[in-house]
């Protein structure tokens, strides 16, 4: 009896956590690319685009636990299906929950500029050029700084699109051409507003007449220890490109 209620607990946790590998959380991927990345497995058919194997795998998973929850805990145990249902939304609420805490403490506890984080949802980016020179660039972004230090950097808007059309990333800087500094308080998150009035602007794709808008996909801070770090919405703990 005791191993046929163990059978039925296992089938409805196994369906949960499943479930939560295929589901995006705020601030992170589906917590099943990371795992599938640990195992040296693409969670994607190509560079984050194609097909999300992450689903394809845990979807067939997914599906085998509903059955195993019929078996062991409908059939086997007589658990009616609101009870199952009322347990899953528990599961999954209980195990967020503490997911997105867990995630907040992991931020704030990286001792380098992966300590701050972007909220690439917010961010703005527009430029026009005319005859070949820049008239306009403004970028809106928002940063988060998670830990108890004061963070100062640099700042370069970068994106897929531009190392594929061999495009540099943008640098912001300050009139007299050096990296722009910026700077967070401990636990403070600000927008930002840059724009070509206050700074300087250098690289990114041009035109001859024309611009284009869109968000900033990502962000690359760096500081005067070397540090350079890529900030984007599809890696909220950040890259280490260089330290």
């Amino acid at each position: 009896m005791m191993y046929d209620i163990w059978k039925a607990k296992l089938a409805i946790l196994l369906m949960t956590v499943s479930f939560l590998m295929m589901v995006e959380l705020n601030r992170v991927n589906c917590l099943g690319d990371y795992v599938l990345e640990y195992l040296n497995i693409n969670p994607w058919s190509g560079d984050y685009v194609g097909t999300h194997l992450t689903v394809v795998y845990f979807g067939l998973l997914f599906l085998l636990s509903i059955w195993g929850v019929k078996k062991y805990a409908i059939e086997g145990m007589n658990y009616s299906k609101r009870t199952i249902l009322i347990s899953f939304v528990a599961l999954v609420t209980g195990f967020v929950m503490c997911t997105q805490l867990s995630v907040d403490i992991i931020k704030a506890n990286l001792d380098d500029l992966r300590a701050i984080g972007y909220h690439s949802e917010t961010s703005v980016l527009q430029y026009s050029y005319k005859d070949g020179e820049l008239v306009e660039l403004v970028a809106v972004f928002t940063l988060e700084n998670y830990s108890n230090e004061n963070k100062e950097f640099n700042i370069s808007l970068d994106s897929p699109w531009y190392r594929k059309d061999d495009n540099s990333e943008i640098q912001i800087l300050d009139d007299q051409e050096n990296k722009a500094s910026f700077k967070l308080h401990p636990k403070e998150k600000r927008t930002f507003i840059v724009s070509n009035k206050d700074y300087s602007i250098k690289g990114g794709e041009s035109f001859n007449n024309g611009g284009t808008s869109g968000s900033i996909s990502e962000l690359i801070l760096s500081n005067e220890d070397e540090e350079r770090i890529l900030l984007s919405d599809k890696n909220f703990f950040g890259i280490l490109l260089s330290k």
